[in-house]
């Protein structure tokens, strides 16, 4: 029996595994083996582990994000409050 198992990712990074790709520009990962249900589980535990990896890095993007927020609004109170004399 044939598996196909596609996945499509967005902003993903290049890699290769076994012959299969996915590209940079978030094109669809396929994985194509003849095999039994071994070959799926195979496919199945590698397509958890990219998206795990995706969603990891979008967590730490995130975190990037919120930090870049909060120092600009720190700015913008800095920015609205009155001068002390020194």
């Amino acid at each position: 029996a044939n598996s196909n198992v596609d996945l499509q990712l967005n902003n993903a990074s290049l890699c290769t595994a076994h012959g299969n790709t996915l590209d940079s520009t978030g094109s669809t990962y396929s994985i194509s083996e003849a095999g039994s249900s071994d070959a799926t589980s195979r496919a199945e535990s590698r397509i958890r582990q990219l998206a795990v990896a995706e969603l990891e890095a979008q967590a730490q993007q995130l975190v990037s994000s919120i930090g870049q927020s909060r120092l600009a609004v720190a700015r913008l109170y800095d920015q609205g409050s009155p001068e002390v004399p020194r």
